[in-house]
């Protein structure tokens, strides 16, 4: 059997050929690439953190089966394999492909927490669902994202 994450970490973390090998990149690659590749959700994905923190503090919500991992150690692996190959001085694209869906998810969990902060913030009638009167924030985000990506599909195919 076969981890290709677990590969790459041995390979780039704990060998001494391996991080500078065939190059090495400033820091901030990873988050020019990012930007690239996933426009505003990138953004997002990084907020997940201090924005669930915020959610935690501000808004009361009801606290989360036991059964389930909690939702700041879901998101932490994100950012704990950006820390740790944002490190490494040689940086590749492939090395963030295992981390796509956890990117993703942390996008979609830091637009769902911005709809709970408007809502408790904004909404004073608290007797419909949050989503209720938050749909539209959701719809423009995913408006203006879509908008931005199919414009760098269309760059890439005239250019």
């Amino acid at each position: 059997m076969v981890s290709a994450p677990l590969n790459i970490v041995k390979y780039n973390v704990f060998t001494d050929h391996g991080p500078d090998l065939y190059g090495t990149e400033p820091w901030s690659y990873y988050v020019l690439n990012g930007i690239l590749n996933f426009n505003g959700a990138f953004a997002l994905a990084l907020m997940i953190l201090p924005l669930y923190a915020l959610v935690k503090f501000l808004v009361p919500l009801q606290d989360a089966n036991r059964k389930f991992l909690p939702v700041w150690m879901v998101h932490m692996a994100l950012h704990l394999w950006l820390i740790v190959f944002g490190l490494q001085p040689h940086k590749e694209e492939r090395f963030l492909y295992p981390i796509y869906p956890l990117l993703c998810l942390a996008a979609a969990s830091t637009l769902d927490y911005l709809q709970k902060l408007y809502f408790f913030i904004f909404i004073r009638e608290k007797v419909r669902h949050y989503l209720d009167h938050t749909q539209w924030i959701s719809v423009l985000v995913l408006t203006v994202f879509g908008t931005i990506s199919f414009s760098r599909v269309l760059a890439l195919y005239h250019n």
